[in-house]
């Protein structure tokens, strides 16, 4: 995707869950959510779930770079709702981002008849204090969300979903956004997911925030200034103008 364009962003929100007549809350938000400008489409239906995308196209875009935003919630809540789509810069956040990490990184976890002529795997990732450490690691102490990744909650060895285990040469160019005061993904856990990227040869910028917290990016001015290095990051990759 070498053309080069002004900011112009497809956005899809990837939300995991049961349709239902009456709206539910997850997180504070409603679901079905109310994305007043998105389109929605079901990408695919398993074990009665259906799996729905959120749309925010340019008007008039064609052969536009894209974003696929997985959001937060510990797994287990949360809905596309909660971010304001007009500011989304990122490929997702916290259990988001360890889900969107594992598009790049895990793999064999397809249902029986997939069709994988085209590759799931993303070119680049974009991190907001994702969790990428899930299994235990030399010299790094398992804390946070590494603690709750346990196989009854995975349905499989942490190790198999942990996507520092996974790293190899020719992994997507990585931006990490994190909190240095962060307890619920520790910092540490994304210096040893760098270490790893960098050691195989791969990108991996990790830019961390002295004294933030988990979600820091979602005030401001972390909003802003972390949309600002996602723009600096995807323009030095050729997918956007550096205007």
């Amino acid at each position: 995707m070498k053309a080069k364009y002004v900011l112009l962003w497809l956005v899809i929100l990837v939300w995991v869950g049961v349709a239902s007549a009456a709206p539910a809350r997850h997180g504070g938000f409603a679901y079905p959510p109310q994305m007043e400008g998105a389109r929605a489409e079901t990408y695919k239906t398993a074990g009665g779930a259906k799996l729905d995308l959120y749309i925010f196209a340019p008007a008039g875009a064609s052969n536009a770079p894209a974003i696929v935003f997985f959001f937060g919630g510990g797994w287990s809540s949360g809905s596309p709702q909660q971010f304001d789509p007009g500011r989304i810069a990122a490929a997702g956040g916290s259990a988001g981002g360890h889900l969107a990490a594992c598009t790049a990184f895990i793999s064999g976890f397809d249902e029986p008849g997939e069709d994988q002529r085209v590759s799931a795997a993303p070119d680049a990732l974009v991190l907001f204090n994702p969790a990428l450490v899930l299994a235990p690691m030399e010299g790094l102490k398992l804390e946070g969300f590494g603690t709750r990744a346990n196989e009854e909650r995975l349905g499989t060895k942490a190790e198999n979903l942990s996507p520092a285990h996974h790293v190899k040469p020719g992994a997507p160019p990585t931006l990490i956004f994190h909190g240095c005061a962060d307890t619920t993904v520790p910092f540490v856990t994304a210096e040893a997911f760098a270490a790893r990227m960098k050691a195989a040869g791969a990108r991996c910028e990790l830019v961390g925030y002295e004294g933030q917290a988990h979600g820091f990016f979602n005030r401001e001015p972390w909003l802003t200034r972390t949309q600002a290095e996602a723009d600096r990051f995807l323009a030095s990759l050729g997918w956007i103008s550096s205007k």
